[in-house]
């Protein structure tokens, strides 16, 4: 079955800016207790640790806004790439077991790592 696409691309950039802002929200917020849990599993711990989690938290949203930004929307993708790609390889190296989550919360990265050079070769040059 052949789907119209024209929908595509602005669902995808809708739906990566989504997740880009809902992690940040959700680091700020509800789930900033879990972040913090996290962050102790690294051996980071006090105002280093809130540091991490705000930092991420505060790129997370720069990023999903750049999204929604047309001007910058070519570099943001690009900015995204390296962010996932870093977290990723961090994650590898210091929480493997988070690769065995039955959820898939990091083998998730690579789809959207090609969803984001994806988008990145469909956006339009300035």
């Amino acid at each position: 079955m052949d789907l119209p696409t024209p929908w595509l691309r602005p669902a995808l950039l809708v739906t990566l800016a989504f997740t880009w802002l809902w992690t940040a929200f959700s680091c700020l917020g509800p789930g900033h207790d879990w972040a913090m849990r996290i962050m102790a599993e690294t051996g980071a711990s006090g105002w280093l640790a809130t540091l991490a989690v705000l930092g991420g938290a505060g790129c997370d949203a720069v990023l999903g806004i750049g999204l929604i930004l047309r001007r910058w929307r070519r570099r943001v993708l690009m900015a995204q790439l390296v962010l996932m790609a870093a977290y990723t390889l961090f994650i590898t190296l210091v929480l493997p077991h988070y690769w065995l989550d039955p959820y898939g919360s990091v083998s998730k990265n690579l789809m959207l790592m090609i969803t984001t050079l994806w988008l990145h070769g469909q956006e339009p040059r300035p």
